[in-house]
């Protein structure tokens, strides 16, 4: 069995839906400290209303800290930000093709009756993946684990073991922080995923704009594009 682990990210690239679907089981990564700054609670969008130029849209949290863990944020004053978020998305991308499409997706998620951070993120993860047909099972928390008391690379592995991992995939970015040999010595196979470079200036922004410019036939082919090294 395939796995990937990750935190649960705002609507994240599509890099991030590539990591999904390469597995068979993907862990959204909640019990671990809130980072400020990161892909959390927002993302990047852009459109001939921000100047063709990428522009950040997200979440407004309360009392955020990297104190508290994921499954701890909460949403601040969700009906008033909310709005602003609806209308924000909607003058960015009435006008995209799959306008009417997409848009009720968004507002299905956002709407959703939760305060907080970590369910908005999972229900846009998992309504995402249904739109594009990824069959990953996806465990919402971590926390059932039962591994707080490990960390970093130590944790991953104690979580691969527990679904009888045979192959994990991370993110490029782990080839510094994650030993190939520490993993192989578990009975695990270590992958980075990596992302062929897309014929299109803005494939690192939210899925969200992916979603409102390109059909879904599209859509999958650049799920595709990448390798595993």
């Amino acid at each position: 069995m395939k796995t990937a682990i990750m935190q649960p990210y705002f609507f994240p690239y599509i890099g991030y839906f590539q990591l999904i679907s390469s597995v068979d089981t993907f862990v959204i990564y909640d019990d671990v400290n809130y980072i400020k700054g990161g892909w959390i609670n927002r993302n990047k969008i852009v459109s001939k209303s921000t100047g063709n130029k990428p522009s950040y849209f997200g979440l407004t949290l309360e009392k955020q800290s990297s104190f508290k863990k994921i499954y701890d944020i909460k949403i601040k004053q969700r009906d008033f930000y909310n709005d602003k978020l609806k209308r924000k998305i909607s003058s960015c991308y009435k006008k995209s093709p799959h306008f009417d499409k997409i848009f009720p997706l968004f507002e299905e998620v956002i709407d959703l009756e939760s305060n907080y951070l970590t369910d908005i993120n999972y229900c846009g993860i998992k309504k995402v993946c249904e739109f594009l047909n990824i069959n990953t099972k996806i465990i919402k928390t971590s926390r059932q684990f039962s591994n707080d008391n490990l960390s970093g690379q130590g944790r991953v592995i104690d979580i691969c073991k527990k679904l009888n991992c045979a192959k994990y995939i991370n993110a490029i970015g782990g080839q510094e922080i994650y030993n190939t040999n520490d993993f192989r010595s578990n009975g695990i196979d270590l992958k980075f995923i990596k992302t062929i470079p897309i014929e299109y200036e803005w494939w690192n922004l939210s899925i969200i704009h992916q979603m409102m410019t390109f059909d879904k036939t599209k859509l999958q082919n650049m799920l595709n594009s990448y390798k595993l090294v």
